[in-house]
């Protein structure tokens, strides 16, 4: 039932439209029924097995083989979509005109299959779909034999320079995955050995300054590993850079948005964190230009859609978190919360369990602590550790911030031996953490007075300050301001007051 109601939920307007097009061509009754089945479970708000099966019998539909009904109403709208016009993508496109130069060469018309073959190069081509030169130039070669020496050494240069192509993009598309890989493995463990193996990658030749690659999808892929070099390394201005032309490049190469949409979108959301902290002025005109993105993509709409809005509002939220705005991030809770119910089965759940932390940011912000901890509390029940491996141990230290703040001392301290063993296997406990988690040990170890709550808040205080001057900043600090909080707690000023006046790294 979950997989039927999830493809009938996922069709546009034009889909729908198609599939009872292409369904009534049959004109019979059998045929007429998975229409009325369609359009039962297009109706449905969740999926409920006994609700429809109820509303069917109400239309005197039998329910007896509902189950084979289903499987063969899932295979006609599949049917359907591959007769459906939807401006087809160049992939598709040549997939189809394979398909015909193939029934061409079997009926004999040459003619005819020579122009679909020139047609179908100029799309592979122009849209760099290198994979498929190489059968083009075969098919070539069967349309018109190679008659001479002349003509051998032309096809056989073709065949060189399509190999190279492919060759160039399948060994960048590899070099960009293991960046990737090592980004986020670093981000995770900070292991230096993790920075000599990046230091590798860029040492290969197809990542040599100053190459011409042979292929737009080739110049992509380099600068993305840069990217995600320079952002592993924290080369803030070299990144930015990077991520400048590359966007250049995208906007200019639609076949690769159209293809790789979602690349497209990480690139800008990793623009707009760093021109929100040098060009407010270039960062808010970079986000209503990015707010128009799904109007402009054909592919994966709905994710693509879902995800402009985490973006959108992600970045926002922490803008107005890092100037310490919480009046602003508030008014846009509701906002954000009906969000995420419209896009949840887009949004993945690291980017919902990260609105439930932001959410409980605001309200921290506020001094509604309550709030805070209801919010924590409902990320830490309602999602795990593997949604975000690298955030989830800090929403539970937030947690207990949160409880310190409530004055709940003995549950504190309870929590605080979880969390220091969590740490130690997950090899999280780090010089930061372990100052943090010293600090709210000593000051609930007995009941907390004024002078106790200076003292231990005041080292911290003094700790944070020197890693701050860090090149490289321990990466918890990007989670929470635990600079303004300790601040806060040596001069009794709220957060808010503090975080207005000292705007610290979020």
């Amino acid at each position: 039932m979950n997989a039927l109601y999830d493809l009938i939920h996922s069709l546009d307007k034009a889909e729908k439209r198609g599939f009872k097009l292409f369904i009534k061509q049959f004109n019979s009754t059998k045929d007429k029924k998975y229409l009325i089945l369609f359009d039962h479970i297009d109706k449905l708000k969740q999926p409920d097995e006994q609700l429809l099966i109820k509303l069917l019998q109400a239309k005197k539909y039998n329910t007896k083989y509902l189950a084979a009904d289903k499987q063969y109403l899932n295979k006609i709208i599949l049917k359907s979509l591959k007769n459906v016009d939807r401006n087809q993508f160049h992939y598709e496109k040549l997939l189809n005109e394979l398909l015909t130069i193939q029934i061409l060469y079997n009926k004999g018309l040459m003619s005819q299959g020579k122009k679909i073959l020139k047609k179908a190069f100029d799309l592979a081509n122009k849209h760099e779909l290198v994979n498929f030169i190489p059968e083009l130039l075969q098919w070539e070669k069967k349309f018109s034999p190679p008659s001479n020496t002349k003509e051998l050494m032309r096809f056989k240069e073709n065949i060189d320079f399509s190999l190279k192509r492919i060759n160039e993009t399948n060994q960048l598309d590899s070099l960009y995955y293991e960046s990737l890989f090592l980004r986020k493995s670093y981000s995770k463990t900070r292991d230096l050995k993790q920075l000599e193996q990046f230091n590798e990658i860029l040492n290969n030749p197809f990542l040599a300054y100053g190459i011409k690659h042979d292929s737009t999808h080739a110049q992509i892929r380099h600068y993305q590993i840069r990217i995600l070099y320079y952002a592993t390394t924290n080369k803030i201005p070299e990144q930015y850079l990077a991520l400048l032309n590359l966007l250049e490049l995208l906007e200019k190469t639609p076949f690769f948005n159209d293809n790789y949409p979602l690349e497209y979108v990480q690139h800008t959301s990793d623009l707009l964190i760093i021109l929100k902290k040098i060009n407010i002025e270039a960062y808010q005109k970079q986000l209503a230009k990015f707010a128009q993105f799904p109007k402009q993509v054909k592919k994966e709409q709905k994710k693509i859609t879902a995800l402009v809005f985490q973006t959108y509002y992600g970045s926002e939220v922490v803008r107005w978190i890092h100037q310490g705005d919480f009046a602003s991030a508030h008014q846009q809770i509701d906002t954000i919360k009906e969000g995420i119910q419209q896009n949840k089965k887009s949004l993945s759940r690291a980017a919902q369990l990260t609105f439930f932390y932001l959410i409980a940011y605001i309200h921290f912000g506020k001094n509604e602590i309550t709030l805070a901890l209801d919010h924590l509390s409902h990320a830490l029940n309602s999602f795990s550790e593997k949604d975000r491996p690298d955030l989830y141990p800090y929403i539970e230290l937030f947690s207990i911030i949160c409880h310190f703040e409530l004055k709940n001392y003995q549950f504190v301290n309870h929590k605080l031996r979880v969390l220091v063993n969590r740490f130690k296997q997950k090899h999280h406990h780090f010089r930061t953490e372990k100052q943090i988690l010293t600090c709210l040990r000593k000051c609930v170890e007995r009941t907390p007075s004024k002078e106790t709550t200076y003292t231990y808040f005041s080292i911290l205080y003094n700790e944070l300050v020197e890693y701050q001057k860090n090149v490289n900043p321990p990466i918890l600090l990007l989670y929470f301001d635990y600079l303004t909080y300790a601040k806060s707690k040596i001069t009794n000023k709220t957060f808010e007051e503090i975080k207005k006046e000292h705007v610290h790294l979020f």
